[in-house]
């Protein structure tokens, strides 16, 4: 056997899948349909799981014999130039896996959390209905394990009379069904907890219109709470295969106030801080950034990481997203492979920050696939500071 060659064909299985990944990933990153995503879903896992055979059989063992003794010069050119293309997909696995390991946390940025075992809080596993319910129930999913993170972001342009301003966050509940009410009680508990200024929904409320019913005991809790600057929400992709108009209207019911499309400017002490919202490319689009005054500071809620670049050039300060799940599903080493996102899996869950601007990116509460394995469910709590001289006058 060649174990050159052997090294040689499971590299180009490895480039394979990533390109397979970064495929996917960024078609799912646009504006379609679960029908279209489905079959392209299908189409991914055909050409991944099909290249095993294909790899052994069709150039190892059989065909072109790489592994019993075959040259490479018998492989045709137009298969040589797509295992160069995947030798590509090995370098970009290289790249991804390298900023995984050492991508610190983002200057001005303090975090701590702790994880909250849900399943041995209740008693039970809090598995509801529905034909996934069997993804739930899988050994050792991590979906029903809930970190409450903290973080501390100093952030250069906050006016000092938003110093130590609380915001919680959450994002992707997908009320479906398979994870059953009590996990969300419990996260919303968490939030509520915390007695923060101003609580945020970054979108993805609901795969099942029938769950409607939960949201009152589930953000009604925070609203119930009378936060300083109140609930404010906007929807995501998921939201936009059903009719949105009820699902905006039993928020606001429980308090919530709907920020997608528009700019409200909030005061404390005396400085304005703008808060938007924004559910492109599904939803409402982008706020008009004029309505606000040009010394606020810029808060926006949004549901995909893909606004990033454009809330940097309107002078962002802080952007809030989900949609991504952490990935989901990350590998030991390499990290998240899969988020639905134009950039891959660049933003997939964190915080992070370029120029001027800062992101949070929420591994959200759930999905319309119940499986965690490595990004648990998440709820977080944002205190935000001025820089220390400028917070003590100095």
């Amino acid at each position: 056997m060649s174990w050159l060659n052997a090294a040689l064909l499971f590299a180009v299985f490895a480039g394979h899948c990533e390109l397979m990944a970064a495929w996917s990933n960024r078609v799912h990153g646009l504006k379609l349909k679960h029908r279209v995503t489905s079959k392209v879903r299908a189409v991914h896992d055909l050409l991944v799981f099909g290249a095993v055979p294909g790899l052994l059989f069709g150039f190892g063992l059989f065909g072109y014999r790489l592994l019993r003794g075959g040259e490479w010069a018998a492989v045709p050119w137009g298969w040589k130039a797509y295992f160069a293309l995947c030798g590509l997909g090995v370098i970009s696995l290289l790249v991804c896996t390298a900023r995984n390991l050492f991508r610190p946390l983002p200057t001005g940025v303090r975090r701590a959390s702790r994880r909250i075992d849900v399943t041995a809080e209740l008693g039970f596993k809090p598995i509801g209905a529905g034909r996934r319910r069997h993804q739930a129930a899988m050994p050792w999913n991590g979906q029903f394990t809930l970190e409450a993170v903290e973080l501390e972001l100093t952030l250069p342009d906050l006016p000092s009379g938003w110093d130590g301003l609380t915001i919680g966050h959450v994002s992707d509940a997908h009320f479906q069904g398979e994870v059953s009410l009590p996990f969300f009680e419990r996260a919303f508990a968490e939030l509520a907890a915390w007695r923060c200024d101003l609580y945020v929904f970054t979108g993805d409320l609901i795969d099942n219109p029938a769950r409607v019913d939960w949201i009152a005991p589930t953000f009604g809790q925070l609203s119930k709470a009378n936060p300083a600057c109140g609930c404010r929400f906007i929807l995501g992709n998921h939201d936009w295969h059903y009719e949105v108009a009820p699902l905006r209207a039993a928020l606001e019911a429980v308090g919530w106030e709907d920020v997608s499309g528009r700019v409200e400017t909030l005061h404390r002490g005396g400085d304005p801080l703008a808060l938007a919202g924004d559910e492109s490319p599904w939803l409402n689009g982008p706020p008009d950034w004029s309505q606000a005054p040009p010394e606020a500071f810029r808060l926006l809620l949004a549901h995909t990481p893909d606004l990033f670049p454009g809330a940097q050039r309107e002078g962002v300060n802080l952007m809030l997203a989900g949609h991504n799940h952490g990935g989901q599903i990350t590998l030991p080493l390499i990290g998240p492979v899969y988020a639905p996102s134009r950039h891959g899996v660049r933003y997939a869950g964190g915080t992070y920050r370029e120029g001027a601007t800062a992101l949070h990116v929420s591994r959200g509460l759930s999905g319309r696939q119940p499986l965690r394995y490595g990004a648990v469910p998440e709820v977080t709590r944002l205190t935000l500071r001025c820089p220390s001289d400028a917070a003590t006058g100095g």
